[in-house]
């Protein structure tokens, strides 16, 4: 997988050396799993890059913060939310310095603990307090937020606090990746402020926040590449109705699930079919068991005992067969949506390791060259209206020669 995403990032930096802008790249993904691997290939090539579209938004560090943002303004008590917006990027409070909250001094200069917020309270209070010290940011800003509370709409206190705290300052000059977290902000503060349209409080805000949070597949927030010039990294599923001049398409062909795991699955017309893997000993008899054979949603049974499978081994290709066509027609669908997404060249990647799927292969070589064979070097492919293509192959092998040999396939207009 590194060697791929080298590859992709050294094709990408000879088109930045043609005088082609890093705005105008994008690497689209099957699947984010290893989406930080292509991002970390990219800025070593010395681009700047930002992972702009998957449907991890719920799972940022500025989603959540959000949240706990809400339920320590709800219950200053809460010292777990507390401690989380405290610790976070938010107030960046250090070990020594959440040590000094959760420590009183009496009249008598004596020591004792107590909790953050009853720390955090008596700082806010003290006027000796150093004014540029982060305690004291930390304390001023959640003081002044309170203060508010019943008066401003919660989104326009999250903001506040955000703004007070210098966060969006600090992110600006952190470049590409600021940016990328400015906009998951914003987002959430936007999302913060759709809750409010139905009337709610504070306290049905912050539950409803984080229920939205729960069942929410978005991507993160959007980002403007003509702001700042760098390479987009987002799911094919988030490029929909999106047009790049460069698109490198990878992660899209290999099989979700192995052949090997023991329990499978597949929902068929709303009923969930199971398998165990079998036993391979012969002398194992199941009497009076009968097997339902799985049929697809567009199969008709001509009788009811064409649905009977002969037995555990039967049924259980019968359900690989049907998880395998289904997995197959996904792929097909990625690579359209991929593909259409390049207005001057793909670089397509396929991979040669055990759990690729062949046939996704052999559809897109014969769409392209009318057989199942890639061509060994560079060519010129007719593709209809649109004229020729320049076709060029670059395999890729993994470190130590390994067998599960990955490679690339690019694909790319010629005017």
């Amino acid at each position: 997988m590194v060697e791929l995403a080298e590859a992709i990032a050294e094709r990408f930096s000879a088109l930045r050396a043609e005088g082609h802008e890093p705005r105008d790249m994008v690497v689209l993904l099957g699947r984010m799993t290893n989406a930080a691997v292509y991002a970390a290939a990219l800025r070593e090539e010395g681009f700047d890059c930002a992972i702009t579209g998957g449907s991890e938004f719920a799972q940022t560090l500025e989603a959540r913060l959000v949240g706990k943002l809400l339920f320590a303004l709800l219950n200053p008590a809460d010292t777990q939310a507390l401690y989380a917006v405290l610790e976070s990027p938010l107030f960046a409070l250090s070990a020594d310095e959440l040590l000094a909250l959760s420590t009183v001094q009496d009249v008598e200069g004596v020591l004792s603990s107590c909790g953050i917020d009853v720390g955090l309270d008596a700082l806010a209070r003290k006027e000796t307090t150093k004014e540029g010290s982060r305690l004291a940011l930390a304390a001023r800003a959640l003081s002044r937020a309170e203060s508010v509370l019943g008066m401003k709409r919660p989104s326009r206190i999250v903001t506040q606090i955000l703004a007070e705290s210098g966060m969006f300052f600090r992110l600006e000059s952190c470049g590409v990746d600021g940016m990328a977290q400015a906009a998951d902000l914003l987002k959430a503060v936007r999302l913060v402020a759709s809750l409010e349209e139905s009337g709610k409080g504070l306290a049905e805000v912050a539950r409803s926040y984080e229920a939205a949070l729960g069942g929410m597949k978005e991507p993160p927030g959007i980002l403007t590449p003509s702001e700042k010039n760098f390479v987009q990294i987002m799911t094919i599923h988030a490029s929909k109705g999106l047009e790049f001049p460069l698109v490198a398409l990878a992660d899209f062909d290999t099989n979700a699930r192995a052949r090997g795991n023991a329990l499978v699955t597949e929902q068929i017309c709303g009923t969930v079919y199971a398998s165990l893997a079998p036993s391979t000993d012969s002398r194992v008899r199941l009497p009076g068991t009968t097997w339902k054979y799985v049929r697809s949603e567009s199969e008709e049974a001509d009788s009811e005992d064409d649905r009977i499978a002969q037995g555990p081994f039967r049924y259980r290709e019968a359900l690989l067969q049907q998880g395998k066509g289904r997995e197959l027609a996904e792929q097909r669908r990625k690579f359209y949506v991929g593909a259409t997404r390049a207005s001057e060249a793909c670089i397509l990647t396929l991979t040669e390791r055990q759990n690729a799927n062949r046939e996704i292969h052999a559809d897109i070589s014969e769409a392209f060259f009318a057989d199942d064979a890639f061509p060994a070097d560079e060519s010129l492919v007719e593709y209809g209206a649109r004229g020729r293509m320049r076709f060029t192959r670059l395999v890729v092998k993994a470190e130590g020669d390994a067998p599960e040999e990955e490679f690339v396939e690019g694909v790319e207009a010629v005017a």
